[in-house]
């Protein structure tokens, strides 16, 4: 395992000890010894300083801890870290009861756990209301259809499927059209008396 800061590097080796190299103007890079067949297990790197995690569920830091961010907060009996994590100036642990903690500078606020949980899903709609009195005498499930059938299956729709558009009038010829349309005319007034006839010379 392996992790970067700003202007150093550490890594974790197999046998689990540490090792760090870069800049260490602010004693990031001397890591602390174990022994007791402790070993660390995590590491991490900020800014200046150097967060890692022990075998036996504590943690150690070194190098710039001008905001804190290298004091290791003490835990109950039964609680131990279980990782680590390094910031620019503040440093975030998590327990084995599922808290975390955080220590370093805290403008703007990096240090203060905010615990947040995804929003419940949204209710169910309600379900439509139901039909009224004189609609459900209309539509309802043909008495011919037995239950296993897929439209009897479909209520306040079934009747609708029943039910059969009339069917289309044949055209009617064009010539057919004027013809009626001219036999209610009615027919041409006549006058009463024709005009006599001029003599014939």
């Amino acid at each position: 395992m392996a992790a970067a800061g700003f202007r150093h590097t550490a890594l974790l080796r197999s046998d689990g000890t540490a090792v760090a190299f870069g800049c260490n103007r602010f004693g990031q890079c001397e890591i602390p010894a174990v022994s007791g067949g402790v070993a660390y297990t995590q590491v991490a790197a900020g800014f200046g300083h150097t967060v890692l995690l022990r075998s036996n569920g504590t943690a150690a830091a070194c190098g710039n801890n001008h905001s804190g961010e290298c004091d290791i907060p003490s835990t109950d009996e039964g609680v131990t870290f279980t990782h680590v994590a390094a910031g620019g100036g503040h440093t975030i642990l998590l327990r084995s009861d599922g808290k975390a903690v955080a220590r370093g500078k805290n403008r703007p606020p990096s240090s203060t756990i905010v615990l947040s949980h995804r929003p419940p899903p949204p209710p169910p709609p309600p379900p439509p209301p139901p039909p009224s009195s004189s609609l459900s005498t209309l539509f309802h499930p043909h008495p011919s259809l037995s239950s296993s059938s897929p439209a009897a299956r479909l209520p306040h729709v079934t009747s609708l499927l029943l039910l059969r558009a009339p069917p289309p009038a044949s055209p009617v010829p064009v010539h057919a059209l004027i013809a009626g349309l001219v036999s209610r005319l009615p027919p041409p007034a006549l006058p009463r008396s024709l005009p006599a006839l001029p003599p014939r010379l």
